[in-house]
């Protein structure tokens, strides 16, 4: 079963927070949060198989460090596959722009155009070729970030504007301090759209 990051964020929601680790005899297992807080009782095989019975409740202990490093991958793949397009991205944009050089060359000198648009054809398909090989994912990924980036820009842009009008005023008047509030706003609810729980105030 593949679990999504959606998915394993809603299973460690409202759970005991981690560290856990398990301890007792291995008919005996409990797994524990704290010293006085108790996550669960195992279940054991009555002295069948001990060592399997040890090694469960260890597993089960590990379950919400082995919960965060998975976010943790995830994570690094997404910024990874975002990275990858980016660069895909670029190489295809150098492509590009070396077919609209050749193209306009093209134009420009008629006695060489067919040298031209056949080095524009062979950039062109160049081009289509490397924009294959970008993970749909990382598209869509490296658009999310950029996205945030502009939301971000806006909203800072926005507070700059208010405090520029008031440079020069000395005490800003009541209806700028609101434009300033709501500008401040969007700076926040744009910050926290991009900073990781917690982190943002």
């Amino acid at each position: 079963m593949t679990m999504t990051r959606d998915e394993i964020e809603n299973l460690l929601d409202g759970t005991t927070p981690g560290p856990w680790q398990a301890d007792g005899e291995p008919w005996n297992r409990i797994v524990w949060s704290s010293v006085e807080n108790r996550v669960c009782f195992m279940a054991h095989s009555n002295g069948l198989d001990d060592a399997r019975d040890v090694a469960t409740s260890n597993l089960a202990a590990a379950a919400p460090d082995l919960a965060s490093t998975a976010l943790a991958l995830m994570a690094q793949l997404e910024d990874a596959k975002a990275a990858q397009a980016m660069v895909v991205e670029r190489a295809a944009e150098v492509c590009a722009s070396r077919a609209a050089a050749d193209e306009e060359y093209a134009a420009r000198y008629p006695v060489e155009a067919r040298k031209y648009e056949d080095r524009a054809h062979r950039a062109r398909t160049l081009e289509a070729a490397i924009r294959t090989l970008a993970d749909t994912s990382g598209v869509e990924a490296l658009a999310a970030l950029r996205a945030e980036r502009d939301a971000l820009r806006a909203a800072v842009e926005g507070l700059i504007a208010v405090l520029d009008r008031n440079d020069k005023k000395g005490p800003i008047p009541n209806v700028e301090m609101m434009f300033c509030w709501l500008a401040a706003q969007d700076v926040r609810a744009a910050f926290r759209k991009i900073a990781p729980k917690g982190e943002a105030t």
